[in-house]
């Protein structure tokens, strides 16, 4: 996207932003609360993230979430902060390698070791190193950051950062697998050799691997098919790996720790002592594996008829390679499937959207428009909303609407004081609409024939001279002055400051459903009344006092650097 077309979908406030949390520093402060607050900045919500952007959808939700994270614990790191990012990034290859690794050190690693009666010949020494070194610590490090790193709560949509509450979570999926990894059975600890199996717990870790994997590849913007084959790809090479180290291992602790002189790996040369390295060992065990497993040979050496142990591991090799091989050939249609009709209709309707906007010779200005509300209103699925609808019952249609607009109900102050019913009555006769960043909702002057609700975003108020005085976000309603004053045209006028949801219904709907309830509309008045007082202070501030240095010392345009709207997140 051009630099113009981000211009025109991003509003530059001209109000004094006030700071979501930290209290700002004093040029002369100290070093350590500077560099205190720079971590404090890392760990908070990042909103600029695409996994923030996806679950939230909303700059101004994203803000009540980083106020509430701020006022917690100063140690509590944010599941959408860059910090946890860089976490996750670290996490996922860390595991993947360590999946990997894993059984090849239990096995491999070991036999080489015994074999020799020393620690590991002199030419490996450089992998024991590393995964000794560095792999194993850092491992230990990053799990320990679950303790105090939150988790979102995709059911509800809200995100966990009680201590006690990720402690609990943590303890009871994972804490036991991280620690018996850490411990290294058979690396730190001199164990039983049966122990050093223990190790391969490790791959109950990698549910959790493809999804960090997976959020990573979404915020690169890398399709989900492409994920899906990279997914497949990796678990091909963890299966064939694991049952490379076993046919390895196994019947060597089978035999008394020693390769008889008719089993496969004997009949090989597969011994270290041999002077063969582990790599070799390793590739001559990985090409018979892979050759039963995908059913294309039986590798370099076969197996000699009376040796039913290294039999029988073969025939668990090829019966999983059979039914991998399914289970890929599914995922494959999978993708071509009516279960992602959803997904190829939405892929279907953006392309057609391309060829619309190049056939009308569209300016690029319009066209990121375009996009970016095709992507907010459909996010990434395609369903035609009209006809499942037709489908249902009027109950069924009046509860679907009730429940969409539950945030609604919960935040507007004066439907929270009307009946049930009432309040049934509007919201069936609302409709959504959704405004992109600069759309304008009504001009100053303008008639006065519709009630906005906003149900998520934030909408800049300016007066007829332009001047911007205020914003009113989520519960925040546009146009009950016109009811409750008899107005018939808006006193201000209305600007999207962000892609934002509003509930709109008619001025003369609205009024005949609460003109009956006297008491909640006395104690609306009021509050509207003490409302656009206040505006009309502001307004009377800014028409005049905007040129005096007090008003812009206020503003904070003296001694630091103007905030605009955007980058009030970054503070």
């Amino acid at each position: 996207m051009s630099s113009s077309s981000k211009s025109v979908n991003t509003h530059n406030c001209e109000l004094k932003i006030e700071f979501f949390g930290l209290a700002k520093l004093p040029p002369n402060a100290p070093w350590y609360k500077i560099f205190f607050r720079k971590i404090r900045k890392k760990l908070a919500l990042n909103p600029n993230s695409p996994s923030a952007k996806r679950f939230f959808r909303n700059k101004s939700i994203m803000l009540l979430e980083q106020k509430r994270h701020l006022h917690g614990p100063a140690y509590i790191i944010h599941p959408f902060s860059t910090f946890n990012k860089i976490r996750e990034a670290m996490f996922c290859v860390i595991w993947i390698v360590e999946i990997i690794l894993s059984p090849f050190y239990m096995s491999f690693i070991h036999v080489a070791a015994d074999n020799l009666g020393v620690q590991l010949q002199e030419r490996d020494e450089i992998f024991f190193k590393f995964y000794i070194y560095i792999l194993s610590p850092l491992e230990a490090i990053l799990a320990s950051f679950f303790f105090i790193t939150g988790y979102p709560n995709y059911k509800t949509k809200e995100i966990v950062i009680d201590p006690t509450m990720i402690l609990k979570n943590y303890v009871e999926l994972y804490y036991a697998v991280d620690f018996i990894m850490c411990m290294k059975f058979g690396v730190y600890w001199d164990v039983i050799k049966a122990m050093y199996v223990l190790n391969m717990i490790c791959i109950l870790r990698i549910a959790t691997v493809f999804t960090c994997l997976k959020d990573i590849l979404t915020n690169f913007n890398i399709r989900e098919e492409v994920y899906d084959c990279i997914r497949l790809l990796l678990l091909t090479v963890m299966i064939l790996n694991a049952w490379t180290c076993f046919f390895f291992y196994i019947p060597w602790a089978a035999h008394a720790e020693a390769f008889r002189t008719r089993s496969w790996a004997g009949k090989a040369g597969l011994h270290p002592v041999d002077g063969k390295t582990i790599g070799y060992a390793y590739a001559e065990c990985f090409l018979a594996i892979a050759c039963h497993f995908f059913g294309t040979g039986v590798g370099s050496h076969p197996i000699e008829k009376d040796n039913y142990l290294e039999k029988f591991l073969m025939v668990c090799v090829m019966i999983n390679g059979r039914i991998w091989t399914l289970y890929i050939i599914a995922c494959i249609l999978k993708l071509f499937s009516v279960v992602t009709i959803s997904e190829s209709k939405y892929e279907e309707y953006y392309l057609q959207l391309e060829v619309f906007m190049r056939q009308k010779k569209l300016p690029e200005i319009l066209r990121s428009r375009l996009i970016e509300y095709y992507k907010y209103t459909f996010q990434n699925h395609f369903f035609n909303e009209e006809a499942i609808f037709a489908t249902l019952s009027a109950y069924l249609k009046e509860e679907m609407l009730l429940y969409g607009a539950r945030r609604l109900i919960a935040k507007v102050e004066l439907l929270k004081m009307l009946p049930k019913s009432t309040v049934n009555t509007i919201i069936t006769s609302t409709r959504k609409i959704v405004f992109l960043a600069n759309d304008v909702l009504a001009k100053s002057g303008d008639r006065c024939e519709q009630i906005y609700f906003i149900h998520t975003g934030t909408i800049a108020i300016h007066t007829a001279s332009g001047a911007e005085v205020a914003h009113l976000e989520d519960g925040d309603q546009i146009g009950l002055g016109c009811i409750f004053f008899n107005r018939n045209h808006y006193k201000y006028s209305y600007t999207a400051i962000e892609t934002s949801e509003l509930y709109v219904i008619s001025r003369k709907d609205f009024k005949t459903l609460i003109q009956d309830n006297k008491d909640a509309m006395r104690y609306y008045y009021k509050k509207l009344m003490e409302l656009e007082s206040h505006w009309s202070e502001k307004e009377v501030s800014v028409d005049v006092g905007g040129l005096d240095i007090l008003s812009h010392l206020m503003a904070g345009k003296i001694l630091e650097q103007p905030v605009r709207r955007p980058g009030h997140f970054d503070n």
